[in-house]
């Protein structure tokens, strides 16, 4: 486990953790806006979510960062079946009014790509794009064993802001492994 970047700490958990009070992703001051973390437990029967403290900085930069992957996967497959579909034109209507429709289709959805795309590549600059980044792997959850009644929880969890990571084992006596 010492090769992965990190810190890895063991911590009891009982239902919550007492977080500090700065961004668990770069280490600035943090106010109260708050990011969550989701994972689940070794049989993938349970879901669990943490709220860890975020700057404004890195909360502005996630706000502003725009994916466009998902929005060009779902583009072409709509264009390819809008394609498929002008290949079979109706009966019902006529076929150069089908064929305008259809290329009106396309023409707006190509439209509405290249607006994404534009918008994105402007909004996404160098800065943001490494502030998503290390929001998104800030913090990797490695065991979760919820508490039952007689027993408390246990919660292996790696932080990628060392920082942080002293900061959280001192409040909830966790210990580095």
């Amino acid at each position: 486990m010492k090769d992965k970047k990190g810190v890895l700490l063991q911590c009891p958990y009982d239902g919550g953790f007492v977080q500090p009070k700065i961004c668990f992703s770069c280490g600035n001051p943090a106010g109260e806006k708050r990011w969550q973390v989701t994972s689940t437990n070794r049989l993938k029967n349970r879901k669990f979510m943490i709220h860890f403290p975020i700057c404004d900085d890195c909360a502005d930069a996630k706000n502003q960062y725009i994916n466009i992957v998902p929005i060009n996967i779902i583009a072409f497959f709509v264009v390819l079946l809008s394609i498929f579909s002008i290949l079979n034109p109706s009966t019902t209507i006529p076929v150069v009014l089908f064929y305008a429709g259809g290329a009106i289709w396309i023409a707006g959805v190509l439209a509405y790509v290249f607006w994404m795309n534009r918008k994105a590549k402007i909004q996404n600059s160098e800065e943001v794009k490494t502030r998503v980044d290390d929001l998104q792997h800030a913090v990797v959850f490695e065991k979760i064993v919820l508490p039952r009644k007689q027993a408390s929880g246990e919660v292996l969890v790696r932080f990628h802001n060392p920082k942080f990571a002293r900061e959280f084992k001192k409040l909830n006596k966790g210990r580095e492994i």
